[in-house]
């Protein structure tokens, strides 16, 4: 039997994968079951026994595997590593996977930061000036602000006092956006998805801090199939990373939420999926004007992200 230049086969007979662009006719004495995808990878002749079904279109590493090689003049050897058993996926995990910021995301950290601000006699400004703001005046004031509140308070004590404040705030009195209790609910009860937290909260004991608020959304954090506290400096792209390869999933079925550019660049570092908000610590225009953000991933108010979200994971609307 002869095979048509361009076809791919599922076989079980010892095979060569050599990719060229020149029409071979090469016949095979063996049977083989020829499929009618199109693609530009060619069978030569039989030479080693292996089991091989090109799932994916494409040789891929697997762990029992060998090398093949052919040395035929004028071709270029596909010398890649073919798995040796029928059928066996990349990935072991068909899940999806969602990875959720905290602050600025799910959680009204602004509401959260005003509030401890006014009851130390200080000015946190307006949400517009806040979100223009480096991560030093997000805690200390905005440039307006910034003058007297140095002034009159600068210094380790009063850190410590915004500190202790800001964590009793948030434990018994900040809330979650509209629509973020329902949608991480769903999260955990869906089948198929996997779920967890990675986010930089600044409170004191920050397991603590959260697990009571959201107990006060009837939310319960041990949920989670993950959640990591990281400090203000350290980037998220290694944790989101790590947690798609200890569920063993698809990067093209995992995704990320963030508030910050910087949730963004650690998505696509990690290989997958960002949702991007701009109703928290970065406007929309800084977002997309001086960080080149694609509009299509940023939702502007918590309504846009939560159906986004549930479209992308085709979960049921709320």
């Amino acid at each position: 039997r002869f095979i048509k230049p361009g076809s791919i086969a599922n076989v079980q007979i010892e095979i060569q994968i050599v990719d060229t662009h020149e029409s071979l006719k090469t016949r095979i004495d063996s049977g083989f079951t020829a499929c009618a995808a199109q693609f530009n990878r060619t069978l030569l002749k039989p030479s080693q026994k292996i089991t091989h079904a090109l799932s994916h279109g494409r040789a891929w590493r697997h762990p029992q595997t060998r090398n093949l090689h052919h040395s035929t003049p004028g071709c270029r050897v596909f010398s890649g590593e073919i798995p040796l058993r029928t059928g066996e996926r990349m990935y072991r995990s068909t899940d999806r996977l969602i990875i959720i910021d905290a602050d600025g995301t799910v959680i009204d950290a602004f509401s959260a930061i005003g509030t401890t601000f006014t009851q130390h006699g200080l000015d946190l400004g307006d949400l517009e000036r806040f979100q223009k703001r480096r991560n030093l005046f997000k805690y200390l004031g905005g440039i307006k602000e910034f003058p007297r509140n140095l002034a009159r308070h600068v210094g380790k004590r009063l850190r410590k006092e915004l500190l202790n404040t800001l964590t009793d705030v948030y434990r018994e009195e900040a809330t979650l956006y509209p629509g973020m209790r329902e949608l991480i609910r769903d999260l955990i009860e869906t089948p198929g998805i996997r779920v967890g937290m990675v986010t930089r909260n600044i409170s004191h004991d920050p397991h603590i801090t959260l697990a009571r608020l959201f107990a006060r959304h009837d939310l319960d954090i041990e949920r989670l199939d993950f959640l990591h506290y990281l400090p203000l400096r350290e980037g998220k792209a290694p944790y989101y990373k790590a947690a798609r390869e200890q569920f063993d999933i698809n990067p093209a079925r995992a995704y990320a939420v963030g508030d910050e550019h910087r949730d963004y660049e650690a998505a696509l570092t990690a290989g997958i999926h960002p949702f991007i908000v701009s109703y928290g610590f970065e406007s929309h225009a800084r977002l997309t004007d001086k960080f080149v953000i694609p509009e299509e991933v940023i939702s502007p108010d918590p309504e846009t992200l939560c159906a986004r979200v549930r479209h992308a994971l085709d979960m049921l609307p709320a």
